[in-house]
């Protein structure tokens, strides 16, 4: 809300800087079964946003509409995902845009113990270095920030990167043990889909880069379960630019546990 409301006494006027920065939302959601393995689900957003400069002055507001398609193909040993985004109007910035998201993915259990995932995904992005007359950056404004595009966030998850798009193909493989023990790594290539290039017309290459993702979660008993990961990311000079960060290092990591207790304090069967 715009100055946090404190010097708006209509309290209608909302700025786009802020964490969420719309004013109206519409959304319509459908889930459609098809059959015994197949459902799919349809999506159509709108969001208002208000352009505002003042605390006592009404603007006018744009609005852009997202519109998505999920396919959903489950059966016995084999789980497809497939959808598609498309994200028209105007954004925050009253700038055209005609942006879209794609994304492919497909798990494959092995054996009660072994699951194989791999998967793309592909957002659109722009054009860095030139000015851009329709904006084709697509905005993930309501995502699930942590799920997607690698577990350090290098992506869509507060952390920009000129609006240059990402292409992100992964593979993943689960592993069980004994019930209790749970193993996963995802290796993430990224790949940016738009041309970069700076100031001095120095061109620069696609390639963002690696991240290798390791979980593991040990269920210690009915109530406690310890989780932890490691993740490294091999950065590029293409990245670094991206993100404004020359002097970073090629080498980054993260590391991180928790222990997460749930205790039954009252049970009961009615």
């Amino acid at each position: 809300m715009y100055a946090n409301n404190l010097n708006n006494p209509s309290g209608n006027l909302y700025s786009t800087t802020d964490g969420f920065p719309y004013k109206w939302m519409q959304t319509i959601w459908a889930n459609i079964p098809v059959g015994k393995y197949y459902r799919f689900t349809l999506l159509a957003n709108n969001l208002g946003f208000q352009q505002a400069t003042s605390s006592t002055i009404d603007t006018n507001t744009i609005y852009t509409q997202t519109f998505g398609w999920n396919n959903y193909f489950r059966k016995k040993k084999t789980d497809i995902h497939i959808a598609a985004y498309y994200q028209y109007s105007d954004n925050v910035h009253a700038i055209n845009t005609n942006a879209f998201l794609i994304t492919a993915n497909a798990a494959f259990q092995i054996s009660n113990k072994l699951n194989l995932g791999l998967g793309s995904d592909y957002v659109s992005g722009n054009d860095v270095g030139k000015t851009n007359k329709i904006n084709h950056a697509f905005n993930p404004y309501f995502h699930t920030g942590h799920k997607f595009y690698g577990n350090m966030d290098y992506y869509y998850a507060g952390n920009p990167h000129k609006n240059a798009g990402i292409s992100d193909s992964y593979l993943k493989v689960n592993f069980k043990t004994t019930g209790k023990l749970a193993l996963n790594a995802i290796l993430h290539q990224f790949i940016s889909p738009n041309k970069i290039s700076d100031s001095y017309n120095k061109n620069y290459n696609s390639n963002l880069g690696q991240e290798l993702d390791l979980l593991f979660s040990l269920k210690v008993n009915t109530f406690t379960t310890f989780t932890g990961g490691y993740s490294f990311y091999l950065a590029t000079s293409t990245l670094k630019y991206l993100k404004n960060t020359p002097e970073a290092n090629d080498y980054q990591q993260w590391l991180w546990f928790s222990l997460n207790v749930t205790p039954h304090f009252l049970k009961t069967n009615f």
